[in-house]
């Protein structure tokens, strides 16, 4: 069973991920919380496998958050949840000990593979995460177009 963490600041995005989270039999949620105090806590407390941090919290610096819960629970894999996924933001999310970043707008598989692959694998870099996802959402998007084009010929 793969124990998380959601630090999110938004109470619908939270409550959203830990519904979908826990819909995944090898999946439990341990904690979920809004701020940094109480996100340090639930780790230090239950010292889940993988904290989620989004890093696009309005009131905090969700990557500064998994730099401090990485140096506290340095066996913890962090996997930053991030609308941006330009170089500096992978580059500051791999300095603060973040495993993964992954793009809100992918679908959720990539994100249930990302969790399951930072439990099970040796670390990788999150630019090779980065790289995959984006690959993905290429050919996602080119599948899109393709579609798009078809309809409009007909």
């Amino acid at each position: 069973m793969i124990s998380l963490l959601i630090v999110a600041e938004q109470p619908a995005m939270r409550k959203g991920l830990n519904m979908r989270l826990t819909a995944e039999a090898d999946f439990t949620v341990v904690g979920e919380t809004g701020d940094c105090e109480t996100a340090l806590a639930l780790a230090i407390a239950h010292c889940p496998d993988v904290v989620l941090v989004d890093a696009d919290m309005a009131f905090t610096d969700g990557i500064a958050i998994a730099k401090i819960l990485h140096s506290m629970c340095p066996k913890t894999s962090i996997v930053i949840l991030s609308i941006r996924d330009d170089v500096f933001t992978c580059k500051r999310a791999e300095e603060a000990g973040a495993k993964a970043i992954v793009v809100k707008s992918l679908p959720t598989d990539t994100l249930l593979t990302t969790i399951r692959r930072v439990v099970g694998s040796v670390d990788f870099p999150v630019a090779t995460q980065i790289d995959e996802e984006k690959s993905l959402a290429a050919t996602n998007k080119e599948e899109v177009n393709s579609n798009r084009d078809m309809r409009e010929i007909s």
